[in-house]
Order: C-alpha cells, then sequence, then structure tokens
C-alpha cells in the first residue's frame, strides 16, 4: 500500500498590483510504505539515489530513523522536486 501527501506551506507574495497574496509553495510529495527497506533497495537497484543530510544520522540506504520510530528516506525526481519515503511505526 501507497499513501501519498504533499509537505508545503503558504507564504506572502507580491501580487503584480503590489498587494500581497497568500500562495501554497509545495516542498516536497512524501509517500508511505510498508517496507521502506526494501523499497529503497529496488529503487536504489533502478538507478535513484538518495538524499544525504549531514545533520541527520541516516544509515548506508539513505534511512534516517525518527525519534517516534518512523523511517524516512528523500530523493529527486527527474526535476529536481524531493520526493519522500516514510514508513510509519507499527501501532
Amino acid at each position: 500500500m501507497v499513501r501519498a501527501g504533499v509537505h508545503g506551506g503558504r507564504h506572502k507574495t507580491p501580487h503584480s498590483e503590489g498587494e500581497a497574496v497568500f500562495a501554497f509553495a509545495v516542498h516536497g510529495v512524501g509517500l508511505a510504505v510498508t517496507d521502506i527497506g526494501a523499497t529503497v533497495a529496488k529503487l536504489a537497484k533502478e538507478g535513484v539515489k538518495f538524499e544525504r543530510y549531514k545533520e541527520m544520522p541516516q544509515d548506508d540506504a539513505g534511512i534516517w530513523t525518527a525519534p517516534d520510530g518512523a523511517k524516512v528516506c528523500w530523493f529527486k525526481d527527474p526535476d529536481g522536486n524531493t520526493l519522500s519515503l516514510t514508513q510509519f511505526p507499527s501501532k
């Protein structure tokens, strides 16, 4: 099962007539997966390169384990958009 979500936020942007309007900026798309290790291995075999962030301890596959036990990794699509995979902890 795969679930998708959009990560982003509202920000003010100047309007052409000088007024400020709010716009929604998408910073990435997240996909929930049931087995992140297998999914990462399959995507890596197909040539997907996973992002590394020095601020986060990630394992050899590029997977970070959040304090709540969720496992997350990031990669970019061909247009440079950031995508993430998340395996949420079992309840």
